[in-house]
């Protein structure tokens, strides 16, 4: 009786090891008549397989990939948009204006949603002011008036920014157009 009951248990045994032992070549075989995507090899430190120059497929592959890379849509300056960081004219390096600037409200739309932004200079002689929906910032020079000192536009003089009671208030042609809160 105890050799009865030994002989199904080594049988299931053989048979299982022989499904399991079966299934490694058929994978392998599935993932060589697979062309739907071509094989994805190794690489070394130095970017390539073996003798074979590491490519990344076409040009437009290649593009839509640095599109799709975090960190991969730097400006002219090496700014990263996506991580919020824009250049600086007066602190000649990327920053991220709502952390390096002082913000200013609407003056004009109590429900606006975007805020200005004022950045200085180290030495204060200029300040850059970033408006919303605007792909470029104004440059202002520092000028002195009667009641302080202004920082306007070197074109036209039209858009000015100054103190008033301690805040930073941004006018265009004399107009309070944002105002620090």
């Amino acid at each position: 009786m105890h050799k009865t009951t030994r002989l199904p248990w080594i049988a299931t045994s053989l048979c299982l090891g022989l499904l399991l032992a079966g299934c490694g070549p058929q994978q392998q075989k599935n993932a060589a008549q697979n062309t739907d995507s071509p094989p994805i090899a190794a690489t070394n430190t130095a970017g390539s397989t073996g003798d074979t120059p590491a490519t990344a497929g076409t040009p437009a592959e290649t593009a839509a990939a640095a599109q799709q890379m975090p960190g991969s849509d730097r400006d002219e300056h090496g700014c990263i948009g996506s991580a919020g960081y824009q250049w600086s004219q007066v602190q000649k390096k990327c920053i991220r204006i709502f952390e390096a600037g002082t913000r200013l409200v609407s003056a004009t739309d109590p429900n606006a949603t975007l805020a200005a932004y004022l950045v200085f200079g180290k030495d204060s002689l200029q300040s850059e002011l970033f408006l919303p929906g605007s792909r470029e910032s104004y440059l202002l020079n520092r000028r002195k008036t009667s009641d302080g000192y202004r920082w306007s536009a070197a074109s036209d003089g039209t858009l000015t920014v100054g103190q008033a009671d301690g805040k930073w208030n941004a006018e265009r042609s004399g107009k309070a157009i944002y105002r620090q809160q």
